[in-house]
């Protein structure tokens, strides 16, 4: 070796001087889509969503920090159609300008943002989309669908859908990522630099391809997840409503017996007409206690139909905020007793599944059960811990402990904390149990009485 070569062994044949800038360059790309692929395949197995598998897809896409499209759009097959379902990037070049000088003045990387799904984000996204998305949609022509790998179409391919998401898009050229899976065409993700004009590569193409093939297999994971919850759902439902005719007969033959005595009381009052006052007032009570009877049964057939009801509805409800909420109300009588009521929020939103309503009705109960506990001068704290799929939302108190009988099972409708009725407690177990959670009791700590509602955690 002589000269040059042997002055700089380590350059590569065919690297000499200028282009060895360019070697360096495709090899910061590679690795770039290496790193980008890698984090999107841990991320993908997190993903609990099909929502979620679609937005780590084309957030990756169009990050800067990852394959650095401009704009990318997911559209699944639905019959004999393609929809347009998910999508992220500028709509044109000035708000591109203006997005693109946020996200560098915030120095938001967009790839760290997808270790927590948000989907307020995604939904926000497909409404800013929404014309971009419908103008997308286009029916399965002949030949369209086959494609079996990635490829990049310019304006005159002949395929009658690339033809129409090229004049949709006003793209000068379009990047087609088919997701096919044992032979079955899904759906398609379309990327473009319509702004930047920016070329694509092999190794980015094949890269985004890989991306798809993960992002497909994610896909039917998710779905299948989301198909076993709402079967899951279902038989809850059924087997509520199971328990909701069962018991709508037990108190129907319940509030009979003392609505007839004390129908009976009445008839026989009305033809015995006692002649002293003292006898009106004896029967008047016995007709009182018949009709209480009645209204116990009828309060406890309204309870029922409330938390057991195949009507309730589950939705996506922010925890802290709820508790927060509570816990404001309750402080200024907190302050009255010289109780100290503690609540530290967690750091970040924590979001389960439940009925608003029924779950405020959940923690009230408890605060209250435990505000009376303590009487003046003690302590409540109420805390907001993940525990995996479940959130535990739990309220402690350092008053007196439950009886020694009620410990072994608190919600069994018997007394409860001192001051408090255990019937309560009962209803805040049908309640969690509607909502597909649980309530649990412990004496764990020394000197505390905890309860705790334990709830299915949404991502």
């Amino acid at each position: 070796m002589r000269g040059e070569a042997r002055r700089q062994p380590w350059i590569l044949p065919g690297l000499r001087r200028g282009k060895f800038s360019s070697y360096q360059k495709e090899r910061g790309r590679s690795t770039k889509i290496l790193s980008t692929l890698h984090l999107a395949a841990e991320l993908f197995e997190r993903a609990v969503m099909p929502e979620h598998a679609g937005w780590i897809a084309l957030v990756a896409l169009t990050a800067g920090e990852g394959f650095g499209f401009n704009r990318a759009f997911l559209l699944r097959r639905t019959d004999g159609n393609l929809e347009g379902w998910l999508g992220i990037g500028p709509r044109s070049g000035e708000e591109a300008a203006r997005l693109w000088q946020q996200l560098q003045t915030l120095e938001v990387k967009p790839l760290a943002t997808l270790s927590t799904f948000q989907p307020e984000v995604v939904t926000q996204e497909q409404a800013r989309l929404a014309e971009t998305l419908q103008a997308l949609n286009t029916p399965l022509h002949e030949g369209c669908g086959r494609w079996r790998r990635a490829f990049v179409a310019r304006r005159d391919f002949l395929d009658p859908c690339v033809k129409r998401w090229l004049q949709a898009l006003q793209s000068p050229f379009l990047v087609v990522l088919p997701m096919v899976r044992q032979g079955t065409f899904w759906g398609v993700v379309l990327a473009d630099n319509f702004v930047t004009k920016a070329p694509i590569s092999a190794p980015l193409l094949e890269g985004a391809q890989a991306l798809c093939h993960n992002l497909q297999a994610a896909l039917e994971r998710t779905e299948l997840w989301a198909r076993f919850q709402a079967e899951q759902e279902a038989r809850r439902r059924a087997e509520q409503a199971v328990v909701l005719v069962e018991t709508a007969r037990a108190l129907a033959h319940d509030i009979k017996n003392p609505l007839t005595a004390a129908a009976g009381l009445l008839h026989h009052l009305l033809q015995r007409k006692p002649g002293t006052v003292e006898e009106w007032e004896a029967w008047g009570r016995k007709v009182a206690e018949g009709l209480s009877r009645v209204e116990q049964r009828v309060n406890q057939l309204v309870q029922e139909l409330a938390s057991r009801g195949q009507g309730m509805e589950v939705s996506r409800t922010d925890a802290v905020a709820l508790v927060q909420r509570l816990v404001a109300s309750w402080q200024p009588l907190a302050e009255s007793r010289n109780i100290a009521l503690h609540f530290l929020p967690p750091d970040k939103p924590v979001y389960v599944w439940a009925d608003p309503a029924y779950l405020d009705r959940c923690v009230e109960n408890l605060l209250s059960n435990a505000m009376k506990a303590v009487g003046l001068g003690g302590e409540v704290r109420v805390q907001l811990q993940e525990e995996g799929r479940w959130v535990r939302l739990s309220v402690a108190d350092n008053g007196q402990p439950l009886p020694q009988p009620l410990r072994a099972d608190p919600f069994s409708g018997g007394l409860g904390q001192p001051g408090g009725s255990g019937e309560g407690l009962v209803s805040v177990r049908r309640l969690m149990e509607a909502m597909g959670g649980k309530v649990e009791y412990d004496e764990d700590e020394p000197g505390w009485v905890r309860f705790s509602l334990v709830l299915r955690r949404c991502v």
